[in-house]
């Protein structure tokens, strides 16, 4: 079995090292090194920049976030890039367990749950992106009609009343879960607004039970079952918006209707870990280096302009 110096660098959270491993089972042994031959790199620093020039770096984005082909040999997310083997477009969702609900069974959903709170808000970004802006400002509209419970930073009226979110991913994902469970609907909009980036914010709702009132990829529809959220998108202004969630706040009967769809209307999603491991594959065992003509860049979460390298010949498309 191949044996591959790595390193991974960059993530929110540490987990993605065992992701790798897993990901790649049975078929190449990762070791974590420090003089790597391959980086693995998120979109969360620049760290990655202390192994040199001579490794390979792989970028896998999970924000919203252009993957810069002057800094990275190969690159993997949501965007549907086309460029020869140097991307693999993965959608946004399905490292955000999208998989528990292909097949979720909400037809038996009790009655009862229309008798919950009636909404929650859990933000910490308050500024980046205009997604950010409209969600407070759509917040502060709501309360004017109900109570809207905050127990993040933005707009916090419920102190200590969630897991902190630097307590770590598992605690805080399940802690936010438990919460908004209790919750008739979820606010879930995105940082920002590009076609195919959908987040946690819209399936976490869903997998807790609670109706999101989404805002953010407008093709979202592709992916989910449109009848089982509140998409601001389609509606002209927020008083439209407002006038949808009240009618469902006040009217059992269709509240229930919404919140018994199917999150999704697939029956299954293509493989992806076997697809990205195939991916991996092919650059540990093939792979070479991209940056081989001098150019200026600029990190997406660093200001310092570093010299990067790239093949000024190769052409991208996105379709």
């Amino acid at each position: 079995m191949l044996t591959v110096k790595c390193a991974s660098v960059d993530f929110f959270s540490e987990d993605m090292k065992t992701m790798w491993s897993r990901i790649l089972a049975g078929r190449a042994n990762l070791e974590i090194s420090e003089n790597p031959d391959f980086v693995i790199c998120g979109c969360y620093g620049l760290d990655y920049l202390k192994y040199g020039d001579a490794p390979i770096r792989i970028y896998y984005y999970q924000e919203n976030v252009f993957p810069d082909f002057n800094q990275f040999d190969y690159a993997a997310g949501f965007h549907n890039i086309n460029f020869n083997d140097r991307h693999l477009c993965i959608p946004y969702p399905m490292g955000w367990d999208y998989h528990k609900l292909i097949g979720k069974d909400n037809s038996g959903l009790e009655s009862s749950m229309a008798n919950r709170k009636f909404c929650n808000f859990i933000y910490n970004n308050q500024f980046s992106g205009a997604g950010a802006k409209l969600r407070t400002e759509f917040c502060k509209k709501l309360s004017e009609y109900k109570r809207v419970d905050c127990p993040g930073k933005v707009m916090n009226n419920m102190p200590d009343a969630i897991e902190p979110r630097n307590s770590g991913w598992p605690h805080w994902y399940k802690s936010k879960l438990e919460f908004i469970k209790n919750y008739k609907f979820t606010m879930a909009f995105e940082n920002s607004q590009t076609d195919g980036y959908t987040t946690e914010k819209l399936i976490q709702p869903l997998l807790a039970n609670s109706i999101p009132i989404y805002w953010g990829n407008r093709k979202v529809s592709e992916m989910f079952n449109p009848a089982a959220f509140i998409n601001a998108s389609d509606f002209d202004n927020f008083d439209q918006l407002m006038d949808k969630i009240i009618e469902l706040d006040q009217d059992d009967a269709k509240y229930l209707e919404m919140l018994r769809q199917p999150p999704v209307l697939v029956d299954s999603v293509p493989n992806y870990d076997e697809l990205f491991a195939d991916f991996l594959m092919n650059i540990f065992e093939n792979g070479y280096k991209n940056r081989n003509s001098i150019c200026e860049s600029i990190s997406p979460y660093g200001r310092e302009k570093q010299k990067m390298k790239t093949n000024m010949f190769q052409t991208v498309s996105i379709n």
